[in-house]
């Protein structure tokens, strides 16, 4: 039932069958577009993101690794608990404070086998509070450290976002937000008809049905997805 929109258009190899390719402006995302996303009917939650590597600090111990700027709303999304402490909270990402919560794997590098709740780490030589620790099993984000998007905002000096997470209310549903997602975006970003698409929507249905095929049949699957 996810969905993810990223800034720019992230098409690839699709140029002989009229697909725009390239990064495009990949800085065209907004609070706005997800405060307009979430308005859409059957989105049941919203996470905008930013994203950083960076290095990271606690005590004498160092990790270079992902940081993700998040919203409160991101352990809903993926269904994740938290075994210490506890997530940030909207009112953290509305202040824009100065908290992180660990994956499981970047806790350890860091804190070894202690509970680093309420213990500082150095993200870009900022002090950080941490409030929790993620139970996630694998993937990247059991090694990331997250912030709420606009302390990572704050520390990179930017406005925008990188990306938007959204989830259906249910699965059979995404394909249709997606394309309600791609035309309210057009709007607000006042895109003329023969313009492409200065952002990317893509949905885990629409990734699984296409994994491996040649960008053609993928173009042709990802056009008629409702339909299959």
């Amino acid at each position: 039932n996810l969905i993810l929109v990223s800034a720019g258009n992230y098409t690839r190899g699709g140029e002989a069958i009229g697909i725009p390719s390239g990064r495009g402006a990949a800085t065209t995302l907004s609070a706005g577009d997800a405060g307009e996303i979430a308005r859409i009917p059957g989105v049941r939650h919203l996470a905008p993101g930013v994203s950083d590597r960076a290095p990271v600090t606690a005590g004498g111990r160092r990790s270079f690794t992902v940081i993700q700027g998040t919203d409160a709303a991101l352990p809903l999304i993926h269904g994740w608990s938290v075994g210490r402490g506890q997530f940030f909270t909207r009112d953290h990402v509305e202040r824009a404070a100065a908290v992180a919560v660990l994956g499981p794997a970047a806790s350890v590098k860091l804190f070894g086998d202690a509970n680093p709740v309420g213990l500082e780490i150095q993200i870009r030589s900022r002090a950080v509070t941490v409030a929790g620790v993620a139970e996630i099993s694998a993937g990247d984000e059991a090694d990331a450290v997250f912030v709420p998007y606009t302390t990572l905002q704050q520390m990179r000096g930017i406005a925008h976002l990188h990306t938007i997470t959204v989830a259906a209310e249910l699965a059979g549903d995404s394909s249709a937000i997606a394309a309600e997602i791609s035309a309210r975006l057009r709007e607000r970003h006042r895109l003329a008809a023969d313009l492409p698409d200065d952002f990317t929507v893509k949905t885990q249905a629409g990734q699984a049905l296409t994994q491996g095929l040649y960008t053609s049949v993928a173009a042709f699957a990802l056009a008629n997805l409702p339909k299959l």
